[in-house]
């Protein structure tokens, strides 16, 4: 079982689901923010690689609701 299916298969068992925010973000030499709201035709994955002057770019859509963007974090 990969990390993504992991993860997927635990967003159903959150507490107080629907109401629940989820956000992504993931680090390797940089920072990768994942946009799912639910109002996108797709995710999107925005990079900030200066971690010396980090930056949100996307305050407000760093979190989300669960239910409501269920189709951003279903796609594989």
């Amino acid at each position: 079982m990969g990390v993504a299916h992991a993860i997927r298969s635990c967003l159903d068992t959150l507490p107080d689901f629907p109401k629940t925010q989820i956000g992504f973000m993931a680090f390797d030499c940089r920072i990768h923010i994942y946009n799912m709201k639910s109002s996108l035709m797709q995710r999107q994955m925005l990079v900030v690689s200066d971690l010396d002057d980090m930056f949100v770019l996307l305050p407000y859509d760093l979190l989300v609701n669960l239910f409501e963007s269920r189709t951003m974090w279903m796609l594989s």
